[in-house]
């Protein structure tokens, strides 16, 4: 656990639970009151799926349940801005929990000058004993209401480009006011390929790899404004190149699919209305990487906002439908 903490104008503290590191900034004087919010995911597993996590895989969920904490740790941001035109940045506190986190908690308690300020919530997952961005930029002028994405790219097809967020008033000028509980959801659609191809025959090829790519010249949302929950900005959609893995996976309106493959997931950002995207798919034989075993090209695959978008199917005997299935799996909100 690391500690590293820098004081403006105002005196300000943070009590955290488990383990977790700091960095805050606050600005401005003046009568001031006392602000506490608890950050975290206290319901634990109970948040998805009904409380019952599914037996042998976790593609259905989140970066929280698939990201290995020995690699990242699961940053959170707290901004207040206060409701002036133009608006302030009167606090920041950025802390990072390293293990366990779904059932790790965050306390934030601060110390503000009696205004009214919108306070707005970020949670990343950033590389293991850091708090710098990685991969979403969170430190503009602007803040959490101007998140883009790296220089580096999306980084399409890895669960720690998963992110939450949250927003909410509150007016300090006015006794009793608190932020008590507040409900994070994701600023993304995620989209999730599993072929379920049927195969016979003497051959082994079984897929190994699979390369996603999306239509020329597409370009996806690269900027979310965190304060308001809109996404804005392009940023090319590009391809990428997924490592197949088996798991029973879990599928709304199927009976677990065992042994089914994994080819592909993708986090994008989301508008409130739905929107649809074509990308083709690539399947690559897990005996020779070089040797392509199926094709599909998709056209019209919807995207909604804090939802899952599954595809499955058949990818590589080149035979049969894939079924678009838009589940509310995202739609169960962490609390914080």
């Amino acid at each position: 656990m690391k500690n590293s903490l820098t004081r403006t104008l105002i005196i300000a503290a943070a009590a955290l639970s488990a383990t977790a590191c700091q960095q805050e900034t606050s600005v401005d004087t003046g009568e001031t009151k006392t602000v506490e919010v608890t950050v975290g995911l206290p319901q634990g597993i109970s948040s998805y799926a009904g409380g019952q996590l599914p037996e042998g895989g976790f593609s259905n969920l989140g970066g929280a349940y698939n990201v290995d904490p020995a690699q990242y740790d699961l940053r959170y941001i707290m901004e207040a801005w206060t409701d002036e035109t133009p608006s302030r940045l009167a606090y920041r506190q950025t802390v990072t929990v390293d293990n366990d986190f779904i059932n790790t908690s965050v306390k934030f308690t601060a110390r503000l000058v009696a205004m009214e300020y919108n306070f707005i919530f970020w949670a990343d997952f950033v590389p293991q004993a850091t708090s710098e961005d990685h991969v979403y930029n969170t430190s503009s002028t602007n803040g959490l209401q101007e998140i883009t994405i790296s220089s580096e790219g999306r980084q399409a097809g890895n669960e720690y480009a998963d992110a939450y967020y949250a927003s909410k008033p509150v007016d300090l000028t006015l006794s009793g006011q608190s932020i008590g509980k507040v409900e994070l959801t994701r600023p993304f659609g995620k989209i999730r390929l599993i072929a379920t191809d049927a195969v016979d025959g003497q051959l082994g090829d079984r897929p190994g790899t699979a390369t996603v790519t999306y239509g020329t010249d597409l370009t996806l949302p690269g900027t979310f404004n965190a304060l308001t929950g809109k996404a804005s900005g392009s940023v090319a959609a590009g391809q990428y190149t997924f490592t197949v893995y088996q798991e029973t996976a879990t599928v709304q309106g199927y009976e677990p699919l065992e042994d089914a493959y994994i080819i592909g997931s993708d986090y994008i950002f989301a508008s409130d209305a739905s929107t649809s995207y074509a990308f083709g798919v690539q399947v690559f034989s897990s005996l020779d990487q070089n040797r392509k075993i199926g094709e599909k090209q998709l056209s019209q695959i919807p995207l909604e906002k804090n939802k899952l978008t599954t595809l499955v199917g058949n990818f590589y005997s080149n035979e049969g439908d894939v079924e678009i299935i838009i589940s509310d799996t995202f739609d169960n909100p962490e609390n914080i």
